[in-house]
């Protein structure tokens, strides 16, 4: 089989002649003969051929063979990878390793494929990005349920990736695997992977997830206990949900970070896990775990949002220097919110607490300040530590207001 040129023109290779590539030039490659639309294991011999802003269409078909994009190949620079046409399934079967690997590539955009690696048990992900990419772009790109990995961006050197409608769901491991700068998620979906739906790790910074989804179906978390993992420095997550983790919804760790309107609900542990990280959470929403938010940390705050309807409590405060303010608490089998006796210096302000089995607030810890909370239908606000203080609670009915 060969790769067939849409466009009769000469192509410059960009290994050979890299001065003279330029817009001008560029090509579009179908794999495969005209009109035959099944054509296999021929994607790197289009690769081969192609050079600067070319395209490589990619009729629906079944692909056996392991697809590296790499830097110093004639495919390196403003590269598109496209199904060709609007329907059908591209389907790239791994035959050693990754079914397709982006190494040390720039500008470089693949579209509407499907991703299964050699092998389910050798750890190896279907789309793998390293060797200090940058630019990319993946769009409705799909994994295959029983791969070990879906998706790993690799290497800290790696900048500016963006997936967006990639869907990589019933992992064995791991969804999405992060490291590196500035990526964005968006709208992509890890569903009922074994370990984690995002994972976001320790070298990992500033990177974005935007209406991403991950229902983990009650699996486990493993090493890392959130659905979604966030590690590393400066993330933001905005509208991203999460739902039946085994063991916590999300899991933050490092410092820095921003999640707003975030979901979290049905985890057997902590909707919201902080874990002595600093992050804030805006507006985000955890009901039906069986902790709404649990820890904390130097700087950590928790504005807007709703903690209500899990099994024990809506908030609990285990390391010190949060601030809690204008949120709900309420309807939770324990209290609305707890305060652990070994934090130290917090602040709780403007929220409410109502309809929660024990109290809506109670403070065992030291120097808190109590501020402008109400507690209602039998809640009372109550401190059991030492130091506390406040001002402008009020309590609806005969329960106990100590602030």
């Amino acid at each position: 089989m060969f790769s067939h040129r849409i466009v009769s023109t000469v192509v410059l290779s960009l290994g050979l002649v890299p001065l003279l590539a330029d817009a001008a030039s560029a090509e579009t490659w179908v794999v495969g003969e005209d009109g035959n639309m099944t054509i296999q294991a021929t994607i790197d011999a289009a690769l081969a051929d192609a050079g600067v802003d070319d395209t490589i269409l990619v009729p629906p078909g079944v692909y056996d063979e392991t697809v590296v994009v790499m830097y110093g190949a004639s495919s390196q620079e403003s590269l598109k990878i496209r199904r060709q046409g609007k329907k059908g399934t591209v389907t790239i079967q791994g035959t050693g390793g990754a079914a397709l690997r982006l190494n040390g590539v720039h500008d470089v955009s693949v579209e509407n494929l499907t991703l299964q690696s050699a092998s389910a048990a050798d750890g190896i992900p279907a789309l793998l990005v390293d060797g200090s990419s940058s630019d990319v772009r993946i769009e409705n790109v799909l994994g295959v349920a029983g791969d070990d990995v879906g998706a790993t961006i690799d290497g800290n050197s790696t900048v500016g990736v963006t997936m967006t409608d990639c869907d990589f769901s019933g992992m064995v491991f791991v969804g999405f695997q992060i490291e590196g700068v500035g990526h964005v998620l968006r709208k992509c979906v890890a569903d009922a992977c074994g370990l984690n739906g995002f994972l976001m790790t320790d070298e990992s910074l500033l990177c974005t997830l935007e209406k991403c989804r991950s229902d983990a179906g009650g699996l486990s978390g493993g090493t890392f206990s959130g659905v979604c993992t966030v590690n590393g420095s400066g993330h933001r997550l905005t509208k991203v949900k999460v739902s039946n983790g085994g063991d916590d919804g999300f899991l933050v760790l490092g410092q820095g970070h921003v999640l707003e309107k975030c979901e979290a609900t049905g985890s057997a542990d902590a909707g919201f896990l902080v874990d002595e990280a600093q992050a804030m959470l805006m507006n985000c929403s955890a009901t039906g775990n069986a902790v709404g938010f649990s820890g904390g940390g130097l700087g950590t705050s928790l504005t807007g949002g709703n903690y209500d309807d899990n099994t024990s409590h809506g908030i609990s405060i285990v390391d010190g220097g949060v601030e809690i303010r204008g949120v709900s608490a309420s309807g939770n089998g324990g209290d609305g919110a707890l305060v652990d006796a070994a934090v130290f210096g917090m602040k709780i302000l403007d929220s409410t607490f109502k309809k929660n089995d024990g109290e809506g607030l109670r403070v065992q810890g030291q120097i808190c300040w109590v501020e402008g909370n109400v507690a209602k239908s039998g809640n009372g606000l109550v401190d059991e530590g030492t130091g506390n203080d406040g001002r402008g609670n009020k309590v609806k009915g005969e329960a106990t207001n100590d602030f």
